[in-house]
């Protein structure tokens, strides 16, 4: 594929193409490496409800960690706002997000919560969530 069509395939990802790479994830064979199923389900759930609320940048990495959780990270301009649906339903779903220096945890947050910082990620320090600011 030439690199015009690569670049020009690029701006048709949307977020189900992270959807897709989720689902991926839950084929592989190795079982322990494939993810958690409840994680694999929370990870859907969120994605759709996001895309709901009319978010469509797809992730910039998606990927099953050691713990078999799911993780869906998001940067731009040293800004990223990682998800991470844990295996399970002992541990809720979390997201970890940095600038910088910076960094904070949201434990559990809504999805609302989530398309806030996704939104600062993708347009920048203007756009802080009005509760963190």
């Amino acid at each position: 594929m030439s690199e015009d069509a690569q670049g020009d395939s690029m701006e048709f990802k949307t977020l189900a193409t992270t959807a897709i790479e989720v689902s991926r994830l839950t084929l592989v064979a190795d079982a322990e490496r494939r993810p958690d199923e409840r994680a694999a389900v929370r990870a859907h759930d969120t994605l759709v409800r996001l895309s709901d609320l009319g978010f469509e940048m797809p992730a910039n990495d998606v990927c099953a960690d050691p713990d078999r959780a799911i993780r869906l990270l998001w940067n731009k301009d040293g800004r990223s706002a990682e998800m991470v649906f844990p295996s399970g339903d002992d541990e809720a779903p979390y997201l970890y997000r940095s600038a910088e220096r910076e960094y904070a945890v949201e434990e559990d947050p809504s999805v609302e919560c989530l398309l806030g910082w996704l939104r600062w990620v993708s347009n920048g320090p203007s756009s802080i969530p009005s509760r963190a600011a």
